[in-house]
């Protein structure tokens, strides 16, 4: 489905030539995949559920569709717009009835038709618990409820709300400190503290430890080959040579003969014949030149100050003309290689900080997580990441050579349709398109080369002001993002076969 994006003077102009119930009405179409974003009010709670109707409309039995949410208050009302539009058919006068599935299918329902969604609310009643519409948590918990085994938890598990997860990452880091000061086999965990710590403010330090907690997935498959091999990928990504160090690259730039002395040294005296500025630029140059190696050290930043502004970008202005003219050679040119110089270590020197400080950042993560996972595995109990991570778990099975599907694979509790109401704008909170496929591929896998039915199609919509990212984090712009993703599923969805 395109995307329609009216501003409210277009509106007032009059401007707009799109039929919105006709933009609605595809949206809602059960066998196309489609991605609504728009502002909130603006309906989109009303396609999703004009979405439920049409499915149960063309032959979905209501206790095989699932949707899914980020927030109770969204699946709530979900579950009530619904049930008062079901109620609202089984004693709706005729004349007005057919008028209401006319506008939510685009075309005239048959006696068959009537009849069926007549009796959709009674169908409704039946299924214990009523159509399955929940947040993303609750689903992973019943899911991982009903196989604590094979998702390798606890059969009595407990959920951690927010609270309790801040108070037991609070007591994981104090003792990972801990740690880390009584370390004597120098496992490096006391000089990864002591670099973070070099970064970080301490009223910073609670909020890192629980943005790595956060992002526990990824940080484990960056330390999965060994810190080494970490560090390898980050200076092949920095173009800096494996056993590059600090005190490398400032030991090589500060070398006697590295750059230009004789012409450095005709520069400095040249600037000290100019403007104020130039005469402070000069005596930081004559003082360089003069310094030892050692001295030299200590100067960097003074001397960087001379060719590069606050962004590091080299200066427009390095030497004024009137004192380039007095100087005995080409000073500009002298002034404005040193300033290449100056910006390539400086880039270096950021790259190589960059690598120490991410090394640093994972071990200590590392650890915090060990610390972070015994806590709960004590007490028995899973924080909201974990609920997410151990159903995908679980949704990936396989048992045997033959890899069969796993305990999911045989569900056929749900296995027509996943609704998606997405309220969140982090990037990939829980990469839910992929996992979708893949439960899609778990829950017809005698149907992977044959044609899908269209109730394979996938529908997400998102709100474009809301952020309800307590629960899952929020940052970034997920729109570009899914949408290229939407397009996968059909690419995928084409190449099976399906609509």
């Amino acid at each position: 489905m395109s995307g329609y994006l009216f501003s409210a003077a277009s509106v007032l102009r009059g401007e707009i030539t799109v039929d919105a119930h006709a933009a609605q009405r595809r949206a809602a179409a059960p066998g196309v995949s489609a991605w609504v974003s728009a502002s909130a009010g603006t309906g989109k709670t009303k396609v999703l559920t004009d979405r439920l109707l049409g499915l149960m409309l063309e032959g979905s039995d209501p206790a095989r569709i699932l949707c899914l949410t980020f927030t109770r208050a969204a699946a709530a009302e979900m579950a009530n717009r619904l049930n008062e539009r079901l109620a609202d058919w089984a004693t709706l006068p005729h004349d007005a009835f057919v008028e209401e599935l006319r506008a939510l299918a685009g075309r005239e329902p048959d006696e068959a038709r009537l009849a069926q969604a007549r009796q959709l609310f009674a169908r409704v009643l039946d299924i214990p618990g009523g159509v399955k519409i929940a947040t993303v948590h609750a689903f992973c918990q019943a899911l991982l409820r009903r196989f604590p085994l094979e998702a390798d938890v606890s059969p009595q598990f407990a959920v951690l709300d927010e609270r309790g997860a801040r108070e037991a990452l609070l007591e994981a880091a104090e003792s990972v400190i801990v740690a880390a000061r009584e370390e004597k086999d120098g496992g490096g965990l006391a000089e990864a503290v002591a670099v973070v710590a070099g970064h970080v403010a301490e009223e910073r330090f609670g909020m890192l430890m629980a943005a790595l907690a956060g992002e526990r997935g990824k940080l484990r498959r960056a330390v999965e080959g060994g810190y080494a091999a970490l560090r390898n990928r980050l200076c092949a990504a920095l173009s800096l040579s494996v056993e590059t160090t600090l005190e490398d690259l400032a030991a090589a730039f500060c070398a006697a003969g590295a750059g230009d002395e004789a012409g450095l040294r005709a520069a400095a005296a040249a600037l000290v014949g100019g403007s104020v500025t130039d005469q402070r630029r000069g005596e930081v140059l004559a003082a360089w030149c003069a310094a030892p190696e050692q001295r030299r050290h200590e100067m960097l930043e003074a001397y960087a100050g001379v060719y590069l502004t606050d962004e590091g970008e080299v200066r427009k202005t390095l030497i004024t003309r009137g004192a380039a003219a007095s100087a005995g050679c080409d000073a500009s040119a002298v002034l404005v290689a040193e300033a290449e110089r100056v910006k390539r270590f400086r880039e270096a020197h950021a790259g190589a900080v960059l690598v120490e400080a991410t090394c640093a950042l994972a071990r200590l993560g590392e650890a915090l997580i060990e610390a972070y996972d015994e806590r709960k595995r004590t007490q028995g109990a899973l924080d909201y990441e974990d609920l997410v991570t151990k159903a995908l778990g679980l949704l990936r099975h396989r048992r045997g050579a033959g890899h069969q599907p796993g305990p999911m694979g045989n569900c056929r509790g749900t296995r027509r349709r996943v609704l998606c109401r997405r309220e969140c704008r982090r990037p990939d909170p829980y990469d839910l398109r992929r996992r979708r496929r893949e439960a899609v591929d778990l829950q017809f896998p005698a149907r992977r080369s044959a044609r899908l039915p269209v109730h394979a199609a996938a529908f997400r919509d998102a709100d474009r002001r809301r952020r309800t990212g307590v629960a899952c984090g929020a940052a970034g712009d997920l729109l570009p993002l899914d949408r290229a993703g939407l397009a996968g599923d059909r690419r995928d969805l084409s190449a099976r076969g399906g609509a």
